[in-house]
């Protein structure tokens, strides 16, 4: 893995991210990993993040790349 970098595995259309997949994000200092769904390569649906500094963990909906503060227990 390289410093500030976005690694992203899954279906692709048109060079982004559609479908279920998982995002891995070293670009702000912190680790995050998301796994769920993605619209236009940008997060879209239900999913998860999770940030490796402190281990915290936000599930729920994402619109445009965006929590959107529903959280889904």
């Amino acid at each position: 893995m390289y410093k500030n970098s976005i690694v992203d595995e899954g279906q692709f259309i048109g060079y982004k991210l559609n479908g279920q997949g998982r995002q891995i994000n070293t670009t702000k200092g912190d680790v995050s990993y998301y796994i769920g769904t993605f619209k236009d390569g940008k997060k879209n649906g239900v999913g998860t993040m999770t940030y490796l500094i402190n281990g915290t963990t936000i599930t729920g909906d994402w619109v445009n790349g965006k929590f959107t503060g529903e959280c889904v227990g």
